[in-house]
């Protein structure tokens, strides 16, 4: 997760600066292999416990370590839910 406070400029075109709303989250950590069903396994958490999905933006962080992908790359997601 990347926190920005002021103005950010970029020198590469490929590069965008998106700003989400905030809001609660439920975490897990993945690995790229694994990341469809991470997922599922989230929202049956979710369902199980009744809990509200929230409105908010869905996050995918990606732990590259050695700049390169692959199926073992380390993932952090976050489905966004209501308190």
């Amino acid at each position: 997760m990347v926190t920005f406070n002021g103005n950010i400029e970029s020198c590469d075109e490929r590069i965008n600066l998106k700003v989400f709303e905030g809001g609660d989250y439920i975490t897990s950590k993945t690995i790229k292999k694994n990341l469809p069903k991470a997922w599922k396994e989230m929202l049956r958490w979710r369902d199980i416990t009744k809990t509200k999905g929230g409105n908010h933006q869905w996050v995918e962080e990606w732990i590259i370590n050695d700049g390169s992908i692959s199926i073992k790359t380390e993932m952090k997601i976050y489905l966004p839910v209501q308190k």
